[in-house]
């Protein structure tokens, strides 16, 4: 009896359009942002999924057993699923319009939802939705595993590097970091006009290498930081232009070239993610994972944005919605770690990158300050230089600190500070580079998104190894080379041009030298 009645439950229609209207936001979320999700984000959003229908068919349960007795339950649903629908389709710049709707669009969905054919209709509707997101999405799968097919590297990691591996004796500490958009001192005195010069002076002073002609391989983190790890292009001109980010964060998760040959030599890999940044996050590759802050991840921002949960959780303070790492937090978190094996740290910090939230003394600055100041030009607008330089000069600081704490603690390690990329700064009215073709970009667009810091500090009997134009496919060939004490094959520094995933152009690479 118990069988049947659940039977008959789940094939009731207004069970069935409860549970694809819950469906709907999640399904239709994944193809809006299929090209950027990793395989985890999969499991939060099924988890979303199951707490919103839940919340739904209890809502519902209980407006029809205490509160509308006399309501048929299909009706009621109707309405929830029309509250569904608008909640997820919330706008912050019109709040009080989008809670008027919230309000209304439900109670006027219960008034009219007697006529069986708007019901009919509307169920029809989440199902086409449903149905046609879901062929999108399942399209994007095939031509990802299409890309990975027919892009197999022409070049093997290891043949170049020869057969003739040997663990190293003794290797030093390595450490990485990467300042997300640190654009290279020459640049911030053109764009901004302010002289960097005397944080290149300490670093110098610290035995660090300055490569004063450094560009990016591509204008994207997400390329730049891939082609770093794989040690070698991972998108070029002769591959089949990519659909979505997958191979890239699979690169980035820590299943790559550098991480590998790194295990092969005995050492610990030790990850401080961004924070705000998700395929940067901690994934369970890294024996050791250095972030001790908790809160809104990148999907959280993105899945609950387009609702009222994200104003509300700001405005209570219930999880911190700015999680981002800082050097200061590397430098906590080393000074805590105890570890005899030989430790790689690789360490990305979303700074300066915006959203820009700490000021020149590292304090932090409010959304509402920031927001005003910042205004209509978006985060690479004019009025944004200032916050841009204020975090800028922020990192310096607490980089400073954390290459003098562990050069004093740890004097024979090798540290590494490149950026993954220039900046969108310096353009003429109310052009964004993005939006420009890219066969139409000009030398100036090529300068500000490719000329990254990057300051190498190894034994000075390697120096001659290095050189000021080196790029991230060749930085860990180098180091390699100095951990090995034999040098392993380079190959040629070019960079990439390419959009991001909103932009026309997305996935074609074209080769700049």
């Amino acid at each position: 009896m118990e069988k049947n009645n659940l039977k008959n439950l789940i094939s009731s229609k207004w069970f069935l359009l409860i549970f694809f209207a819950s469906a709907y936001p999640i399904v239709n979320f994944v193809n809006v942002n299929k090209m950027q999700l990793l395989p985890i984000h999969f499991y939060k959003l099924s988890f979303y999924f199951i707490v919103i229908f839940l919340f739904a068919l209890l809502f519902a349960v209980i407006i029809k057993k205490i509160i509308l007795k006399s309501i048929k339950i299909e009706q009621i649903a109707f309405s929830i699923s029309l509250a569904i629908l608008v909640f997820f389709g919330y706008t912050h710049d019109h709040y009080i319009l989008s809670f008027l709707c919230l309000l209304i669009i439900p109670i006027l969905g219960l008034l009219f939802s007697k006529y069986k054919v708007l019901s009919n209709w509307f169920f029809f509707v989440i199902i086409l939705a449903l149905t046609l997101s879901s062929i999108q999405i399942i399209w994007s799968k095939i031509q990802s595993i299409d890309f990975t097919k027919s892009n197999i590297k022409k070049r093997d990691i290891s043949e170049n590097f020869g057969q003739d591996f040997v663990r190293a004796k003794n290797p030093p500490n390595v450490y990485y970091f990467v300042p997300d958009c640190y654009m290279r001192s020459d640049r911030v005195k053109k764009v901004l006009n302010y002289d960097n010069q005397p944080f290149l002076d300490k670093l110098s002073e610290l035995g660090f290498y300055i490569a004063d002609k450094s560009y990016s391989n591509y204008p994207t983190t997400f390329l730049s930081l891939s082609s770093l790890l794989a040690m070698d292009y991972v998108a070029t001109e002769d591959m089949k232009p990519f659909t979505n980010k997958e191979k890239f964060f699979e690169i980035l998760s820590g299943k790559n070239a550098t991480v590998n040959r790194f295990k092969k030599h005995g050492y610990q890999f030790a990850r401080m993610g961004p924070g705000r940044w998700d395929p940067g996050r901690c994934t369970g590759n890294e024996d050791i994972c250095l972030n001790k802050k908790s809160g809104f991840s990148e999907l959280d921002y993105m899945f609950w944005g387009s609702t009222p949960v994200l104003a509300v959780v700001r405005k209570l303070n219930l999880v911190t919605t700015n999680p981002k790492s800082t050097f200061t937090d590397i430098k906590q978190s080393l000074e805590n770690l105890k570890i005899d094996d030989p430790l790689f740290v690789f360490g990305h910090i979303l700074m300066p990158h915006p959203p820009y939230i700490f000021d020149k003394e590292c304090n932090l600055i409010s959304a509402k300050n920031l927001n005003q100041g910042v205004g209509t030009g978006g985060w690479w607008g004019e009025k944004a230089e200032k916050f841009y330089l204020g975090e800028l000069r922020c990192v310096n600081k607490q980089i400073a600190k954390l290459v003098e704490y562990i050069t004093n603690n740890d004097p024979e390690s090798i540290i590494v500070i490149q950026a993954d990329t220039g900046t969108h700064f310096g353009y003429e009215g109310d052009v964004d580079i993005m939006d420009k073709p890219l066969s139409k970009w000009s030398k100036r667009d090529l300068e500000e998104n490719y000329a990254n810091l990057t300051a190498i500090k190894v034994p000075k009997k390697y120096y001659k190894w290095l050189y000021p134009s080196i790029s991230q496919v060749n930085t860990f060939r180098l180091l390699f080379s100095m951990i090995e004490n034999k040098k392993l094959p380079l190959i040629n520094d070019y960079s990439y041009s390419t959009h991001y995933e909103n932009k026309p152009g997305f996935g074609k690479v074209y080769k700049y030298q």
